[in-house]
């Protein structure tokens, strides 16, 4: 991953408002057990491109692996995901997962039902 990390860091160095650097170098630093950088990665990706559903799942995927303290921001993020992509299997099933870890099961069995619909 080294030298992907690298391309994606000379490509924010030409570019700093490339998204799709910021979500790679995001994916890669998650992937490397660097949570919070990831976390810096996505929520950049996000602000450069907050149309793609799929920056705003790895966003809330990496913050509920930040630990239960980042839960409600994951959710949040899973939220957006849907908001962006209405036909997302993965932002509900998602949105789904947070809420289940939330204890709030009826908000998750609705959202797992959305999912399924999709």
């Amino acid at each position: 991953f080294s030298k992907k990390r690298t391309a994606s860091e000379m490509a924010i160095e030409l570019k700093p408002d490339y998204a799709l650097a910021y979500y790679n170098l995001g994916y890669i630093h998650q992937d490397e057990g660097r949570v919070e950088e990831a976390i810096d990665c996505f929520r950049k990706a996000s602000d450069h491109d907050p149309n793609d559903a799929d920056t705003w799942i790895n966003l809330g995927n990496a913050l509920r692996s930040a630990g239960p303290n980042r839960l409600a921001d994951a959710v949040d993020a899973y939220k957006k995901a849907v908001e962006v992509d209405p036909k997302s299997v993965m932002a509900f099933y998602n949105l789904g997962s947070g809420y289940q870890d939330q204890g709030r099961l009826d908000d998750a069995i609705k959202t797992f039902q959305s999912a399924l619909i999709i």
